[in-house]
């Protein structure tokens, strides 16, 4: 008769998968050996933008007098915020079960709408921003094949700035009640400055995370986070010969969620 030990050794090994896969993965998730030492990760970002790029645009709606109509004639302010959608492509060394380093490549699209509608009238291609940054992990909780942390990165980004986007989108409601000299002027002054500009700068970010095996070479990430990107203006502004210029530098800054796969090589 075999020894009762030898019996549950089996018992585990053959009769419950789960038990066993973790095993090979490891209380952390990862594989046991150190096999694997590079994560490529492919990632959904959604998020809001602010700052001080929404503001400017929020202050000349004010003083234009821009504002909402809706589909019953009722009228309210705007109030505008960015959205913004992109993905980014992660390569990431791991130095140890719980530290990564390495780089990100970003790339984000960011539309301009009034806080309380979504008419497609009142929307419109704002921020376009692509960036390059250098970023290290941290996740020192393990929990089964999951892990828990924070990251941070910074690098170069650029982009493509449409300011007053929603004015030069809806300029005959600004214009309707002025002369038509001052009409031209607005209408000229909106033109100008909706053009698109290249921009760029610095971008920062922070967030945090958790990272889910599902099998040996395959996982999930989910992060949450906060980033800030500087946009220096790159050449001549259109709007520089006007009295109401632009800053030459403006910032912005926003919340993301992020959802994406990984694989460990």
């Amino acid at each position: 008769m075999k020894h009762p030990i030898a019996l549950l050794s089996a018992f585990l090994a053959f009769s419950t998968p789960a038990f066993s896969q973790f095993s090979v993965l490891g209380p952390d998730g990862y594989p046991t050996d150190d096999s694997s030492k590079v994560s490529i990760e492919l990632a959904l970002r959604v998020g809001s933008i602010s700052g001080q790029a929404i503001d400017i645009e929020d202050r000349l709606y004010e003083d234009f007098g821009l504002v909402m109509v809706d589909k019953s004639g009722n009228q309210s302010q705007t109030d505008p915020v960015g959205s913004n959608v992109g993905f980014e492509l992660d390569a990431l060394y791991s130095f140890n079960s719980s530290f990564q380093a390495g780089i990100a490549l970003l790339s984000q699209s960011v539309s301009i709408h009034p806080e309380e509608t979504a008419e497609s009238k009142f929307e419109a291609d704002f921020l376009t921003e692509q960036a390059i940054l250098a970023r290290v992990r941290f996740r020192p909780l393990h929990l089964m094949n999951m892990k828990f942390g924070v990251e941070g990165g910074f690098g170069p980004c650029m982009g493509t700035l449409h300011r007053y986007a929603l004015a030069a989108k809806n300029v005959s409601v600004i214009t309707s009640g002025e002369s038509t000299a001052d009409a031209a002027i607005i209408a000229e002054y909106l033109e100008r400055g909706n053009r698109p500009i290249d921009v760029s700068g610095i971008r920062y970010e922070a967030s945090i995370l958790m990272t889910r095996a599902f099998t040996k070479r395959i996982g999930a990430v989910v992060r949450l986070g906060f980033h800030k990107s500087s946009h220096d203006i790159k050449g001549d502004d259109p709007l520089e010969i006007y009295q109401r210029k632009y800053p030459s530098s403006v910032s912005s800054l926003g919340f993301d969620l992020s959802i994406g796969l990984l694989g460990t090589f």
